[in-house]
């Protein structure tokens, strides 16, 4: 840095005159000072020049991508547009189609007039300053504009805020710029606090193009009020998601719903969803029996519905066995139970399967208990069973002995006295799971290949897949499967997938080649004590053949 002799004013590069200049009298400068000025106004004079050839090399830089397109550039505009659109739909939530408008004029014009590439509108933030300030706000105005009368894919998520945070109103005005384009969404997933959620409104909706509803409330827990669903009457999704209790069900117009899932879901509730949905085909609900809202009378309680294909349940207390007593599905094919310890009441089980279709075609018990007799009585009526899986859980493993015995005993025993069973179990059965923390009976797997009938060794259920997983700890021994039932189940290795696993603390490997290698290993023992052995009473080395 330099200074003035006389007045001692430091100068800094990047400024041209920091200060008055001193004078030695009130018509001269000191000789530093009137040096300084000179400089200053070459340097002015050298950075105007310079600025005018940095405005020629743009006005060149714009001349030149003119005269050598980019590839985008000497492609149709069509295509771009649909390059574009294929672009901003599949970006990760932390990025933008904003991007495309930064790369050059052409790509902005295309960019910006394609409405496709603004059906996407992303948002997340954990503050609502983040969210909302007023440059967001009319960036989501100007977005919205751009789309036109495109679909609207929208996903907004505002986390840790509170009714009472300063900027709450701005978020209240995201929210209406929102509502504004109900006409045109047909995605909208939603993870914010429920005073929020309910802020959303169809009123200006004169027609509906949504498809896909989420809603997650932030602030949902045990002891949090339930979750209000904003008044979406107007609009008729065909898949609703909702994470969080749930209080009025009659916000929303259930009409063309077929895909549900409900976490929490009160019995009650549930019953009332499934009235005003006649359309509903795949519903999951975790069921939760503390909260209830709805009295639920013994006479009008009970649903039967005609579409439902498939049904995903949830449940960790008793409130199963009531569930399945108060409704009838005739056209179930695709049920998973799923619980922590959770017992299968069987009675009303084999009620509800009686009411309901014996068509069932895949059940999945994830973690229930039950016993023998009534794990077998769910499977005989269940004759068109094509996929069964089994997390035993807590569940003793030779719970399941009876029903493996049964899979062999419509056939003759071998002591000549008539079989007891009269048709084969599960005849259509194609895949099998079993998962546990025990050994699996390996001498149980032959059986499901047991032919249909005495006579005819051919005909047997169309089995392709057979999964087992024994999950261990590491000082448990690993269950290798026998030499015999290799044997048996090499027949059919190249019709049927055979997956059988051991996992021990994380670390899974393959039982077929352990227990393949454990026998390799046992034959060349024998051979080795063989060869000794007769070597040993005389014989040469090279007469031993092995």
């Amino acid at each position: 840095m330099h200074s003035c002799s006389r007045c001692g004013h430091i100068d800094r590069p990047h400024h041209l005159q920091p200060r008055e200049l001193c004078r030695v009298s009130k018509s001269h400068w000191c000789d530093v000072c009137a040096k300084l000025d000179y400089l200053n106004v070459k340097i002015t004079r050298a950075q105007a020049a310079l600025q005018e050839l940095f405005d020629q090399r743009d006005d060149l830089r714009t001349q030149l991508n003119q005269a050598h397109p980019s590839i985008v550039d000497r492609l149709p505009v069509e295509i771009a547009s649909t390059i574009f659109t294929l672009y901003a739909s599949n970006i990760s939530r932390t990025e933008s189609p904003l991007i495309l408008g930064a790369v050059c004029q052409n790509w902005r014009q295309i960019a910006w007039t394609t409405p496709s590439v603004w059906m996407f509108l992303r948002f997340r933030s954990y503050t609502s300053r983040a969210i909302c300030s007023e440059t967001r706000l009319q960036l989501v105005r100007d977005w919205l504009i751009r789309s036109k009368k495109t679909s609207l894919s929208i996903d907004l998520g505002t986390y840790s805020l509170k009714g009472g945070d300063g900027n709450i109103q701005q978020v209240y005005h995201l929210v209406d710029i929102i509502n504004q384009h109900c006409d045109h969404w047909h995605s909208l997933d939603l993870h914010m606090p429920s005073f929020l959620l309910a802020h959303f409104n169809d009123t200006i909706c004169d027609s509906s193009a949504l498809h896909t509803l989420s809603m997650a409330s932030t602030d949902s827990s045990a002891n949090d009020p339930d979750l209000t669903i904003p008044s979406l009457s107007r609009v008729s999704p065909k898949s609703v998601k909702i994470y969080g209790p749930l209080l009025n069900p009659h916000s929303l117009n259930w009409d063309r719903v077929t895909h549900l899932t409900l976490l929490p879901s009160a019995i009650d509730q549930i019953l009332q969803i499934l009235r005003m949905g006649p359309a509903l085909q795949s519903c999951c609900f975790a069921l939760s029996s503390s909260r209830s809202t709805i009295p639920v009378s013994e006479t009008d309680s009970a649903v039967t519905h005609p579409l439902l294909h498939s049904l995903d349940i949830e449940a960790a207390n008793d409130s199963l066995g009531l569930f399945f007593s108060n409704v009838t599905f005739p056209a179930l094919g695709e049920l998973s139970i799923r619980g922590i310890d959770l017992h299968l009441q069987g009675q009303e089980f084999a009620s509800f399967l009686t009411r309901s279709s014996s068509g069932l075609k895949s059940l999945n018990v994830d973690e229930v208990t039950f016993t023998s007799e009534d794990f077998l009585r769910m499977i005989r009526l269940t004759p068109y069973l094509e996929e069964l899986d089994i997390l035993l859980g807590s569940t003793d493993a030779d719970v399941l002995t009876p029903f493996y015995q049964a899979l062999a005993n419509h056939l003759p025993a071998n002591d000549g006295l008539l079989p007891q069973l009269t048709r084969p179990l599960l005849p259509s059965l194609r895949a099998f799971g079993w998962m546990g923390d025990d050994a699996f009976p390996w001498e149980a797997i032959p059986r499901f290949f047991a032919p249909f009938s005495a006579d005819d060794r051919t005909r047997r259920r169309p089995l392709e897949e057979i999964t087992i997983c024994c999950s261990l700890q590491a000082q448990d021994p690993i269950p290798y499967i026998s030499e015999d039932v290799i044997s048996q189940l090499s027949e059919f290795a190249n019709q049927v997938r055979f997956k059988f696993d051991v996992d021990i603390d994380g670390k899974v490997d393959d039982l077929w080649k352990l227990s393949l290698e454990k026998i390799e290993k046992k034959d060349e023992g024998s051979n080795v004590a063989q060869s000794n052995l007769l070597y040993g009473y005389g014989y040469r080395q090279s007469d031993v053949i092995l």
